[in-house]
């Protein structure tokens, strides 16, 4: 997102780099120079676009008028990462193995950061200063910029460390995976000491839904395409990232988590029923039955109850007190893949079938259909702007976003 706030970018395979107005959706400008996929971009201070490619090129674009205003050319290899220094300069991560400081203004190449003995897929600015990179060679590395010095080097993972984020407490944390699934998990970092300070790890499989809990908690499910390869709902203390609870039982691969307004966990899976939790014992209170395929989506209306979105095409509302089906929103004609709620208490679902349909939940009907030229994968709600409306984003299966102006 640009500084004003009314211009998105993004970067695609393609080889292109889009400018895009939040507020119609329409596209604003195109910037084609590229000879290769986008994988990066950050946006500097003076407000100008730094985008990093597949081509070995890091290009800075003025927005306003779209033109080119410098490339920066002496990476070995594809640019996976960029980050924006406090002094200005952008630094970026290569499939070289490198991690290259620029000084924006001039397109000067003012340090080459050598260490890594593999690609460098991610960078992180600490409150500090320093940077931190993370790698192919399975590390992290941390650096300080002024002098281009390595000043830790962060070691634990056994896989290629292809994320990194900075927590309000100033630890790093760090995702890594194998081709295999066989390192799903993230590690924090105390940065000052180097020292690992938790690792959330316990899933066998692929973790594939996240909430966040009243009382500060994470819940994860996770699950495979193979069946009982780690059905399971656990929950993390992110404080400590202790396992504190692992609710087993899941009826097949968990897609969606929800928290109800009474406290316990909802859960929905492959194995077409949504399961309630009691979060202090861990035990299953209450099973909706009802779906005659995979739960896909969960969403808790604005009257307490329960939405769930299935494979077998239909939106179901649930008392989560009685566990009774209280409607049924037939309409899709393909899977539902995602819900959510609208300020006004509107159920937005959004579907294979390639359409975006809103209902009344009081009323239990369709009140309109919004077509778009692809399945929906998943939806959010924007803010209004300027008095007008809510607004949907809906994400599909070409990696497109499609803002929907949403009349209240």
């Amino acid at each position: 997102m640009l500084p004003d706030g009314r211009l998105a970018s993004s970067g695609s395979a393609d080889n292109t780099v889009r400018l895009w107005d939040p507020a119609s959706g329409a596209e604003t400008a195109r910037l084609e120079r590229h000879g290769s996929w986008v994988a990066a971009l950050a946006v500097l201070p003076d407000g100008r676009l730094a985008s990093g490619s597949y081509d070995n090129t890091v290009r800075l674009w003025d927005p306003a008028s779209g033109a080119e205003t410098a490339r920066l050319e002496d990476h070995g290899g594809g640019v996976n990462a960029l980050a924006v220094l406090p002094d200005g300069g952008l630094a970026s991560g290569s499939n070289d193995g490198t991690v290259r400081l620029w000084d924006t203004a001039s397109g000067a190449e003012t340090a080459r950061l050598e260490g890594h003995s593999g690609s460098v897929w991610t960078l992180a600015v600490l409150p500090d200063g320093r940077l931190a990179s993370g790698s192919e060679d399975h590390t992290i590395r941390l650096w300080d910029p002024a002098t281009g010095a390595e000043t830790a080097h962060l070691e634990g993972h056994s896989h290629r460390v292809l994320a990194l984020a900075v927590l309000p407490d100033g630890r790093l944390a760090s995702g890594s995976g194998g081709m295999a699934g066989d390192e799903d998990m993230v590690r924090l970092w105390d940065t000052a000491s180097g020292a690992e300070t938790a690792c959330l790890e316990g899933h066998s499989g692929e973790v594939t839904a996240l909430a966040l809990l009243p009382d500060g908690r994470l819940a994860s499910g996770s699950g495979s395409i193979m069946a009982g390869d780690d059905d399971t709902v656990r929950l993390w203390d992110t404080a400590s990232g202790a396992e504190t609870a692992r609710m087993d039982g899941q009826r097949g691969r968990v897609h969606a988590l929800a928290v109800l307004p009474d406290g316990r966990l909802a859960s929905g899976c492959s194995g077409y029923t949504v399961q309630l939790w009691n979060l202090v014992s861990g035990v299953e209170t209450a099973r909706l039955d009802g779906h005659c395929g995979g739960v896909n989506a969960l969403a808790v209306l604005a009257d307490g109850r329960l939405a769930s979105g299935s494979a077998d095409h239909t939106v179901r509302l649930w008392d989560p007190a009685s566990g009774a089906e209280t409607a049924r929103l037939d309409g899709h004609s393909a899977g539902v893949r995602a819900l959510v709620v609208l300020p006004d208490g509107r159920l937005a679902s959004g579907s294979a079938d390639r359409t975006v349909r809103l209902w009344d939940p009081a009323m239990e009907t369709e009140l309109c259909r919004l077509e778009v030229d692809c399945t929906v994968y998943c939806l959010a709600v924007l803010p209004a702007i300027d008095g007008s409306g809510s607004r949907l984003v809906a994400g599909d299966e070409f990696g497109r976003l499609h803002w929907l102006a949403i009349l209240d």
